[in-house]
């Protein structure tokens, strides 16, 4: 299985529908066809170098 590679600004986006929208992880992953843990270390991440910018 190969793994995907997916654009930082793919990433960027995937985390602004997390924060932005109110769905949840899990419904924003089988939205944009990317799997839930993977989604989540994005939405972490962003936290983690952002603090205090919960929404976009």
């Amino acid at each position: 299985m190969r793994k995907r590679v997916y654009t930082r600004e793919f990433r960027g986006e995937a985390v602004k529908i997390v924060l932005g929208s109110g769905k949840t992880i899990a419904a924003v992953a089988r939205d944009i066809g990317v799997n839930e843990g993977t989604l989540t270390n994005w939405v972490n991440m962003y936290r983690r170098e952002h603090p205090g910018e919960e929404s976009l």
